[in-house]
């Protein structure tokens, strides 16, 4: 239980880092 919660955070975490990262990309092409 403990350790599938762990890799949602993880896998939260990332996403939100990409969506970051593509949303700063975005916002310095135009």
């Amino acid at each position: 239980m403990l350790y599938s919660n762990y890799i949602l955070v993880t896998l939260t975490t990332e996403h939100l880092k990409l969506a970051f990262c593509i949303f700063c990309m975005t916002r310095h092409s135009h």
